[in-house]
């Protein structure tokens, strides 16, 4: 059965333990490297989440506005970017809340040691969401550089006329910025994420070699310690 030592003390809550002292402390095997790279993929998640929610709600809006100026006669047909808006805000969310967790129990328990369950199941989400992360920006690279939502229900000069007046967001994807915007953040996330996802499986990978040795030598102390009992 694999060692575990889970102790939350809320003494170890404090502000000291921000301090550079404490979170760069080489004692703990990449804690520091791994407390920098989750604070970094955090950033970058929010900020892409932040891009993808407004270029969402403005297609959303620009949508709803069409309709109703042509009394739902028009529809516009750009499901590709709002699902790509949809999957960049959630991915990168389901990471950061892991990667949230998982900073702030090695900033103030590092000395825990959790469950095999535990782990396999931190680990299974983060590469998960790390995964899934990437499937989206390459979606979302491709629907913003090479697809454009159109208009249907209207004939051609109407539907010209509503994009006219309705010019912001564009429904030629590639020209608004705030849409590059969206997928160059979302890109520094999912590599971001590939840093932190590499030092948690190898920090995880010495853990667990560190585990079984001590594993190993415990049964072997016993052993000694009852030969001598014996002898006496």
């Amino acid at each position: 059965m694999a060692e575990t030592n889970v102790k939350f003390d809320l003494a170890a809550v404090n502000m000291k333990a921000f301090g550079k002292q404490n979170m760069f402390n080489k004692k703990w095997y990449l804690r520091r490297e791994r407390l920098v790279a989750y604070t970094i993929t955090q950033m970058l998640g929010m900020a892409a989440q932040g891009a993808a929610t407004y270029c969402m709600f403005k297609y959303k809006n620009l949508r709803h506005h069409i309709q109703n100026f042509s009394h739902h006669t028009a529809k516009v047909h750009d499901n590709d970017i709002f699902v790509s808006a949809v999957l960049s805000m959630t991915f990168p969310a389901v990471l950061s809340v892991f990667l949230a967790l998982e900073y702030f129990l090695l900033l103030f328990w590092p000395a825990n040691v959790y469950p095999r369950w535990w782990n396999r199941t931190k680990i299974a989400v983060v590469v998960g969401s790390t995964v899934a992360t990437g499937a989206t920006i390459i979606l979302s690279t491709v629907v913003v550089s090479s697809h454009m939502g159109t208009i249907s229900g209207v004939d051609a000069a109407t539907a010209t006329m509503l994009t006219n007046f309705y010019f912001r967001p564009p429904l030629n994807y590639h020209t608004w910025p705030q849409n590059i915007a969206w997928v160059v953040l979302t890109w520094l996330c999912f590599v971001s994420s590939l840093v932190s996802m590499t030092l948690m499986l190898v920090a995880q990978a010495a853990e667990s070699k560190a585990q079984r040795n001590r594993a190993q030598v415990l049964p072997d102390s016993e052993d000694v310690v009852t030969e001598v009992l014996e002898k006496k």
